[in-house]
């Protein structure tokens, strides 16, 4: 899958939730006096503060900094013990290297001076840094493609515009009949599923009528929950509460949680 450095194609959980300012961008590039990764720019003045498919986590501009002294050496001796490995960055690379990103999985996503533009994904402590050419380009397509998720979405950091709230659903609905209730409430139109699989334990339901995802458990084992029963984690924009509580309450099941955040 390839999204376009303008990253128009990625979902947007929230169109509500901000965007990073030009001026920002223009500032940081200012105060760096190094050129930005490809696709910076765009990206979050596109998408804004949030984590990509679960995975890509993209610093806004007053988080952009050069590692802390005590990561770049520990990063520089990794490198230089054989932990990390790579065929372009010395040690003196990733002592002058200036993080832009981070991923769930705790890796790091950098410049270094030496390289300009390009992007460099360095593996929490030990592996093979990846060489990102097309910068933020690439490192959406490859979250996609790690994630196994049918198509790249963003969910916003923002407190201000979202809720959160988990759910226990009663027995015998099942996941098809759960998506019927959805379809029913909100319609079937503005309704997206990824991933795909039939036997897939974690698929997200995305619900633009109300900017919502709602995350789906089937893994019994994992949510000790009994029969058909699921768990499920709902994001949405505050200004529907009413609406997803009421929805809530019709599946809820009895003795079930149902806790906002």
């Amino acid at each position: 899958m390839f999204v376009s450095p303008m990253f128009k194609s990625v979902y947007r959980v929230s169109t509500q939730s901000p965007v990073v300012p030009a001026a920002e961008i223009d500032a940081l590039r200012q105060r760096l006096k190094i050129p930005l990764p490809i696709g910076y720019r765009e990206y979050v003045t596109t998408l804004g503060d949030g984590e990509l498919c679960d995975l890509l986590r993209v610093n806004v501009p007053q988080k952009v900094a050069p590692e802390h002294p005590d990561i770049r050496a520990t990063l520089a001796e990794a490198l230089r013990e054989g932990n990390l490995e790579s065929d372009r960055l010395s040690e003196d690379d990733l002592e002058e290297s200036i993080s832009f990103a981070t991923s769930s999985n705790a890796d790091f996503y950098v410049c270094c001076p030496r390289f300009g533009s390009d992007l460099f994904e360095i593996p929490r402590l030990f592996g093979t840094i990846t060489h990102l050419p097309g910068g933020f380009v690439d490192a959406v397509n490859l979250s996609v493609e790690r994630e196994n998720h049918d198509f790249p979405f963003f969910e916003s950091r923002s407190n201000t515009c979202r809720r959160l709230r988990c759910f226990d659903v009663k027995p015998r609905i099942g996941l098809d009949g759960f998506i019927a209730r959805i379809e029913y409430q909100w319609g079937e139109f503005g309704l997206l599923r990824s991933p795909k699989g039939e036997d897939e334990l974690y698929p997200s339901l995305f619900i633009r009528p109300i900017e919502a995802r709602f995350s789906v458990y089937l893994d019994n084992d994992h949510t000790r929950l009994p029969g058909d029963c699921f768990h499920v984690v709902a994001s949405y924009d505050i200004s529907n509460e009413g609406e997803v509580a009421s929805f809530v309450e019709s599946v809820l099941m009895p003795g079930g949680r149902s806790t906002v955040k």
